[in-house]
C-alpha cells in the first residue's frame, strides 16, 4: 500500500493480454491457408495462461516481501508460505472474479508448489544476505527468482504436468 507499483503491474498485465488478444482477433483469418506458428500460439488460453503466469510471480515475490519488511521469523518458514498464500490467493480470487469454478490450474496443476518453491529460494537470499544486500544484488535475485517461476509456470503449463492426487 506504501507503493502503487504492485496494482500498477496487475493493471498492465490486464491490458496488455486485451490488447494481444484484440490483436490477435482482428488478424485476417483465412480458412485455406494453414495457420501460421503464431496465430496457433495466440489462442485466449495460452494469453490467459501467460498473464496468470506473470501474476504468479508477482504475487510470489509479493508474499516473500511482506515476510521480510514484517521480520518474520523464521523466514525460511514465513517468506514461502506467504509467498504460497499470496500466489494461490491471487489465482483464486481470479477464479471468482471470473466465475471459474471449474478452473483446472488449482486443482490438478502444480500451482500452488511453485511460489513455495520460488519464495524458498528468494527467502533463502534475504537469509543468507539480511539487511547488507545491495539494492542490485536484490533487483538481480528477485529476477533470478521471476524468470525461474515464469519459466517453471510455462514448462508445467506446455507439459501439461499435472500434481499427484491422493
Amino acid at each position: 500500500m506504501q507503493s502503487p507499483n504492485g496494482i500498477l503491474l496487475v493493471i498492465g498485465t490486464v491490458l496488455a493480454g486485451y490488447i494481444i488478444y484484440f490483436i490477435f482477433d482482428r488478424l485476417p483469418k483465412s480458412t485455406n491457408a494453414p495457420k501460421s506458428r503464431f496465430r496457433r500460439m495466440m489462442t485466449m488460453g495460452n494469453v490467459i495462461e501467460t498473464t496468470d503466469a506473470i501474476g504468479l510471480l508477482a504475487f510470489t515475490v509479493t508474499g516473500v516481501y511482506v515476510a521480510v519488511t514484517m521480520n518474520s521469523t523464521p523466514l525460511l518458514l514465513w517468506g514461502p508460505l506467504l509467498a504460497m498464500l499470496t500466489g494461490a490467493g491471487g489465482g483464486i480470487i481470479r477464479d471468482v472474479v471470473r466465475a471459474d469454478r471449474n478452473n483446472p490450474a488449482l486443482k490438478t496443476s502444480f500451482y500452488a508448489e511453485i511460489p513455495l518453491f520460488c519464495g524458498f529460494i528468494l527467502s533463502g537470499f534475504f537469509w543468507l544476505h539480511g539487511h547488507q544486500a545491495e539494492t542490485s544484488d536484490i533487483f538481480f535475485a528477485v529476477m533470478i527468482n521471476v524468470v525461474g517461476a515464469f519459466v517453471m509456470r510455462m514448462l508445467i503449463v506446455v507439459f501439461d504436468l499435472k500434481s499427484p492426487r491422493f
